[in-house]
């Protein structure tokens, strides 16, 4: 059974209002079809913090392994295509193809200069300085998220 949230979040709808757009979307069926797939038995809303953040932990441990899973996926499609001579193929309705990018950052700014390939670029970190000084700077956003990071005594404890 669903329990609806009762709380605001960040980009200040209700978590009503939050919760009826994430079901519209499909996703509170997902959350809780992967809550249930893996042996909880609550929704985000009805957990502690505590157990949130050991969710939040696990899960991010389980796309760790997926990401590289993924990565093993691709390189055996990269040798499967070497092997039969293609840059890409058709396989059901995904094209699987190679893709070659070129980075320049160890081409010295003297060659770029060469080239005629510089441009003048914003100092972040000088606007940075400046906005959080109270200079009101255009164009400037602010992004808040949530972050959840292990705290450092927690991390010593764990390295000792």
């Amino acid at each position: 059974m669903l329990v609806k949230p009762k709380e605001v979040n960040l980009e200040g709808e209700t978590t009503d209002e939050a919760f009826k757009k994430r079901k519209e979307y499909g996703q509170i069926g997902a959350i809780a079809s992967n809550l249930e797939k893996d042996g909880v038995e609550k929704l985000p809303a009805e957990m502690t913090d505590e157990e949130l953040v050991e969710r939040h932990e696990v899960l991010k441990f389980q796309l760790e392994e997926l990401d590289a899973e993924a990565k093993i996926i691709r390189e055996e499609f990269g040798d499967r295509l070497a092997n039969e001579h293609l840059d890409a193929k058709i396989v059901g309705d995904f094209n699987v193809g190679k893709t070659t990018m070129v980075r320049f950052s160890d081409t010295p700014l003297e060659v770029a200069k060469e080239y005629g390939a510089t441009k003048e670029v914003i100092d972040e970190p000088m606007l940075r300085k400046l906005y959080k000084a109270g200079t009101p700077i255009e164009g400037a956003k602010e992004i808040t998220y949530v972050k959840i990071t292990q705290s450092k005594a927690k991390d010593e404890e764990t390295n000792e």
